[in-house]
C-alpha cells in the first residue's frame, strides 16, 4: 500500500472542474436568455393594457375604477409587460393593497394578451 499514490486530490480536482464547467455553461444559457428577453421587451405586440386585466370588482364599485385604484397604488403605466418575470408579483401587491381585497387567490399570465386575477374581498359593511 505505500507505494500506490493517493487519487483523491486528482478525483477531487476532476470533479471540481466539472462542477465550474457545469456552472458557466448553465450560467452563459441564463444569460443568452436574459438577453434575448430583453431585446424582445419594448416591442408592443408583448404588452397589454391595465385596464384589460380580467377581474372581479368589488361590490358596489365598477371594474373599471377597481383597476384604476389598483393602477394607481401599484404604481403602474397604461401598458404591463408580458415579459416581465416579476409581473404576478408585482399585481399580486398592487391588488393586496387595496382595501377592498381580502385575499388575492392566484393571478394567470398567459399568452398573448391575458391576465387574470381570482380575489376574495373584505364583506361590504353594512
Amino acid at each position: 500500500m505505500t507505494g500506490t499514490p493517493n487519487r483523491w486530490p486528482r478525483v477531487l480536482m476532476r470533479v471540481t472542474l466539472a462542477l465550474a464547467a457545469v456552472c458557466v455553461v448553465v450560467g452563459g444559457l441564463a444569460a443568452v436568455g436574459n438577453l434575448a428577453r430583453d431585446s424582445l421587451g419594448p416591442a408592443d405586440r408583448y404588452k397589454v393594457d391595465f385596464a384589460a386585466i380580467d377581474c372581479p370588482a368589488p361590490p358596489g364599485q365598477s371594474r373599471e375604477d377597481f383597476l384604476g385604484e389598483v393602477q394607481y397604488t401599484g404604481a403602474f403605466g397604461d401598458g404591463l409587460s408580458m415579459l416581465d418575470p416579476a409581473l404576478p408579483d408585482k399585481l399580486r401587491a398592487a391588488f393586496a393593497k387595496h382595501p377592498a381585497v381580502a385575499d388575492v387567490k392566484r393571478i394567470a399570465v398567459r399568452p398573448p394578451k391575458q391576465i387574470t386575477v381570482e380575489l376574495t374581498f373584505h364583506p361590504k359593511p353594512e
